[in-house]
């Protein structure tokens, strides 16, 4: 029967380079990857032709990398949970008043009129500390702070982000 390696090990193998010579052995700690881009940060709703009322929103941040962090709250206010995507509205589209973005369109692919207004703009670092941890700064007018971002497993893509302490 094979024995399962506990799981310290796999956390040990993870986060050092190590090797064992014959003159004993060594490790050092694996450097966190560390990227850095610019970011929009804007709000984006929807409503139903049948409604006045908004019927959903998210709050977004985007980078020139081509990442987007879709947040359930807004960030400058308050913790949030967010997810990843890796497409959505080019940076270059996002202007600081108010614009219209017309149903089942390249920007707009829901039945829903749907407006978005830039809330920020600036630099961001993000380091991925592991599979379930990262660490972003960002540089804006509003958004200007440094967040701790996890999530409770690999096979989850909710994350949990809050200013970091």
């Amino acid at each position: 029967m094979k024995r399962k390696l506990p799981f310290s090990k796999e956390l040990f193998d993870e986060f050092t380079e190590h090797e064992l010579t014959e003159k004993g052995f060594t490790f050092k700690m694996k450097e966190a990857k560390k990227e850095f881009s610019n970011f929009v940060f804007f709000h984006q709703w929807w409503k139903s032709k049948n409604t006045e009322s908004i019927i959903s929103h998210d709050f977004v941040i985007a980078t020139d990398k081509n990442l987007y962090l879709i947040l359930d709250k807004d960030l400058t206010q308050e913790s949030a949970v967010f997810y990843l995507r890796e497409a959505g509205i080019p940076m270059t589209e996002i202007m600081q008043e108010t614009r219209f973005l017309r149903p089942e369109t390249d920007l707009n692919k829901t039945i829903n009129a749907s407006w978005i207004k830039r809330l920020d703009e600036g630099k961001v670092s993000i380091t991925d500390i592991g599979p379930l941890e990262k660490e972003l700064e960002f540089i804006g007018e509003h958004l200007n702070a440094r967040y701790k971002a996890s999530r409770k497993s690999e096979a989850s893509d909710f994350w949990h982000i809050q200013a970091a302490e």
